[in-house]
C-alpha cells in the first residue's frame, strides 16, 4: 500500500510507501490498512480479487481500479512526472531503482519489482479515468 497524492500541473508524483506485505488474509490487511488509512480515505486496488474488495469496503472506501489501456502506456505516463518519495519508502525506491523494460522498443515492462509501483499506476488509471493517449512513432 502507498499513499499518493499527484500535483498535475507541476507534473509530480509524491509517494509514501505505507505496506509492503504478501499473503495476508482480510481481517491482517483490515489490520494493517487500518493504521494508515481513515474509513473515508479513498483507496484504489486492484480488480483482480473482487471478494478481498467487497470485505474491506466494510471498513474502507476502497474500489478495484477499472484498467484500461496497457501497463506500458501507463507507466509512459507516470515517467513524465517528477517523483518525490518518503525516506521510509525503502521499498519503493527498490523498485524504482530496480525497473526494467523486456523490450522498450515494444513497451514490455519486465513483470518484477512493480508491486509499489502496480499501486501507484492504479491510482494514476483511477484519477485519470481515461485510456492514455499514445504517440505515433
Amino acid at each position: 500500500m502507498v499513499r499518493v497524492a499527484v500535483d498535475k500541473r507541476n507534473k509530480t508524483i509524491y509517494a509514501d510507501e505505507c505496506i509492503y506485505l504478501t499473503g495476508l488474509i482480510p481481517s491482517q490487511l483490515k489490520e494493517h490498512i487500518a493504521a494508515h488509512a481513515q474509513r473515508n480515505d479513498l483507496i484504489v486496488a486492484d480488480s483482480a480479487d473482487p471478494r478481498m474488495i467487497a470485505e474491506l469496503s466494510r471498513s474502507f472506501n476502497i474500489k478495484g481500479v477499472k484498467k484500461t489501456g496497457t501497463v506500458g502506456e501507463w507507466i509512459r505516463v507516470m515517467q513524465d512526472y517528477k517523483w518525490i518519495i518518503t525516506d521510509r519508502s525503502y521499498n519503493l525506491a527498490k523498485e524504482l531503482n530496480n525497473y526494467v523494460w523486456t523490450d522498450n522498443k515494444a513497451g514490455i515492462p519486465i513483470d518484477a519489482f512493480n508491486h509499489l509501483l502496480d499501486g501507484i499506476r492504479y491510482f494514476i488509471m483511477n484519477m485519470n479515468q481515461i485510456r492514455p493517449i499514445t504517440k505515433a512513432r
